[in-house]
């Protein structure tokens, strides 16, 4: 709103004795205190409150109601009695626009629609893990903020979907949309969106899936060696100025500290739901005998299959649907815990799998925690932790079984710059591992309440709903426009795993 002026005497004032002017003065203060009054009234009524109804089916928005006055708070124990499927809140409250026009929804790789490989990328049905530019441009055409007018928008989503454009690159096969194939396609798409005046005015609002593959800096050297140097660098030049969602949080491009960096989930695959648990716990992972790496698999399974204790002389009576390479359903669904390990990298798909099929995962690494959103999700609601390295910064009682707590004197942002790609640390002792899993095994009352948790909370990771893009925006806008957020009371009823930026004033 501009300032006021302040406002020129009148000739008639000038001509007025002493009183006269003090009489206009004073009925010109009063006609300003009104207008001031009216404005005020006009333009900093309550916002809006918007909550929408889902389709849980459809994972579209069936119903929205806006309020014009906060709406009547609800208890918790009311709020639970609302069913997840067909009542969960949005966060995010500024509207955004998607430059559709880029949208690559339709493209194909090597004759297969990105779309089929999205949902269906290996023989036992399992989703492409690295797909979630497809799913959050899915759900960016759904979402209820989404504005069709770019004036309108304060954040701008850009759906180019890099994973799949670096897939094909990793596989020397061709992606292709609208007759255009490979950096072709990318570089259109750049300079369409250099070209965009809302990019040229407001290119920190903009936002872009940054690809798994293009996590590692090495990776585009490579493509740079390779030519098209000149097409990399408009690339660059555009996506340095974007905030970023990306494999594990890392920065492709070195960050001055200016752009936002999330780290993105896996697209998890579900089982189906059951509600019997015959089994303790459950990995289904590769134990790859030829890697070094996964030499941390390779020692828990053995651990939890020998099962023995040899300093204690105790033996855990553990009942495992699987241990190593093996089908995910049921096996995963019907186990109370799927350990979450480290593979490749420290992040992986079986910390999803294991949330949607409706088990408790299990953390091996700290790392692991900042790689799978650790700054905006309370993993301590749903989760435990066993090291399986040599670290001695976990309790073993029964009753803070799991529980992550920091080394004291360390930096309570836990890893937020991992050190490195693999642990440099020893494997921890089997029976140091076998105690805790012992102690997590008996604690029941800590199972049930995280169990319950994970049920509650899996609309927030299953990607064919609206809920990790909603996140995701809000997390922008938290950040970007920090007088829309919103007051935990308004969310932790539904998530209360949800630990999100707090209103500046939150009296």
């Amino acid at each position: 709103m501009a300032p006021f002026r302040k406002a020129k005497e009148s000739n008639s004032c000038k001509s007025r004795g002493p009183n006269g002017r003090q009489r206009t003065f004073n009925l010109c203060c009063y006609i300003v205190a009104c207008l001031t009054l009216v404005i005020g009234i006009k333009f900093f009524q309550p916002q809006t409150s918007l909550w929408v109804d889902f389709d849980s089916e459809s994972s579209s928005a069936s119903s929205i109601r806006h309020e014009q006055t906060k709406p009547k708070s609800k208890s918790c124990s009311e709020e639970k009695e609302r069913s997840p499927s067909t009542s969960p809140e949005l966060l995010l409250s500024v509207p955004f626009y998607v430059y559709e026009d880029q949208a690559w929804i339709n493209a194909t790789i090597q004759d297969k629609l990105v779309s089929d490989m999205a949902k269906q990328h290996t023989k036992y049905g399992s989703r492409f893990k690295h797909g979630d530019d497809y799913w959050l441009l899915e759900a960016s055409l759904k979402h209820p903020m989404r504005t069709q007018n770019k004036s309108e928008a304060k954040l701008f989503f850009v759906p180019w979907l890099l994973n799949f454009f670096d897939f094909r690159s990793f596989k020397d096969v061709p992606l292709c949309w609208n007759g255009k194939c490979n950096m072709e396609l990318l570089l259109d798409a750049v300079a369409a969106l250099k070209e965009s005046e809302t990019f040229k005015l407001y290119p920190d609002r903009h936002i872009v899936v940054r690809s798994f593959y293009s996590a590692h800096w090495e990776s585009w050297n490579q493509e740079l060696e390779r030519g098209n140097k000149e097409g990399y660098k408009q690339f660059l030049y555009v996506f340095k100025k974007m905030q970023v969602i990306t494999f594990e949080g890392k920065d492709l491009y070195p960050n001055p500290g200016h752009r936002i960096v999330l780290p993105s989930y896996y697209v998890g695959t579900p089982c189906k739901l059951s509600n019997e648990k015959p089994f303790d716990v459950a990995m289904v992972a590769s134990l790859s005998p030829e890697k070094p790496r996964f030499q941390h698999r390779r020692n828990l399974c053995h651990w939890l299959k020998n099962g023995q204790n040899h300093e204690n002389k105790t033996t855990l009576d553990l009942k495992i649907s699987s241990c190593g390479h093996a089908e995910q359903c049921p096996a995963l669904a019907e186990s109370k815990f799927g350990f979450h390990v480290a593979g490749d990298t420290f992040s992986s798909n079986r910390l999803m799998d294991t949330i949607l099929s409706g088990s408790v995962p299990i953390f091996t690494h700290l790392n692991q925690y900042t790689m799978a959103g650790g700054e905006w999700i309370d993993w301590n609601q749903l989760s435990y932790y066993i090291p399986i390295h040599n670290d001695t910064n976990l309790k073993s009682s029964p009753e803070d079984a799991g529980k992550l707590r920091p080394r004291k004197g360390a930096n309570q942002n836990i890893a937020t710059h991992p050190t490195s790609r693999y642990s440099m640390l020893p494997p921890a002792s089997e029976s140091t591992v076998l105690e805790r899993m012992d102690a997590i095994v008996h604690d029941e009352k800590g199972y049930e309440e995280r169990y319950h948790k994970i049920l509650q909370h899996i609309p927030l990771f299953e990607y064919t709903t609206l809920h990790p893009f909603d996140t995701y925006m809000y997390l922008f806008q938290a950040e970007l426009y920090p007088e829309t957020r919103h007051r935990p009371e308004v969310y932790n009823c539904r998530w209360s795993a949800l630990k999100l930026p707090r209103p500046f004033f939150d009296g």
